[in-house]
């Protein structure tokens, strides 16, 4: 008989929100257009039983992270894909909309400000120069660099962008979150990153 498993429990379980069952899609439903998942505890359960054999509150923290990225991503993928844009082309033109007018930085600069390896930007650089949404520019102050600069073109693409991706995202972590649980949470994120950045 083998012997019983002693894992401690978790020392936080993430309450799950029930489901409206006509909202719900059926994991059984082969035509259903939402990928059915289970809830990320049932992973950080198995990864404390059968992996780590304890619980730990700073792996589940990023499990939980990392989750609601890939969530962030799965929601996002239909406005890239309505501008015929790959995420990393996207990232180009969002970034250099965040910078003043001209909107425009060399790229250098560009790969400080986007978690992107040089040759992933390149060719996110090449895609949306090749829409017409950016141009490069010689910077007047340094012969061997150039500026690569939002068009008219592309600054409206970009307003698309965010203002789609702003909607998307900010409904993605209101739900069930009310604004003190919002700045609490946004605090806790930034001293995070304040101790890697």
């Amino acid at each position: 008989m083998p012997p019983r498993d002693r894992s401690p429990p978790l020392v936080c379980e993430i309450p799950m929100p029930a489901a409206s069952p006509e909202n719900t899609p059926d994991p059984r439903d082969k035509n259903s257009d939402s990928p059915s998942r289970l809830p990320v505890a049932h992973l950080v359960e198995r990864l404390s039983k059968n992996v780590f054999g304890a619980p730990d509150l700073g792996r589940e923290a990023m499990l939980l992270v990392h989750r609601t990225s890939l969530l962030s991503q799965e929601m996002n993928k239909p406005i890239f894909a309505a501008e015929d844009l790959a995420p990393g082309a996207a990232e180009v033109l969002l970034t250099l909309r965040s910078f003043p007018a001209p909107h425009r930085r060399t790229p250098t600069e560009l790969s400080e400000s986007i978690l992107m390896s040089i040759g992933g930007l390149s060719k996110a650089i090449r895609e949306v120069e090749t829409r017409g949404f950016v141009a490069r520019q010689r910077n007047a102050h340094d012969a061997r660099s150039v500026f690569i600069e939002l068009t008219p073109k592309g600054v409206l693409v970009a307003n698309r962008l965010l203002l789609a991706l702003a909607e998307t995202d900010a409904g993605i972590v209101r739900t069930g979150l009310d604004e003190k649980e919002l700045e609490l949470l946004v605090l806790l994120l930034r001293k995070v990153l304040s101790s890697h950045e």
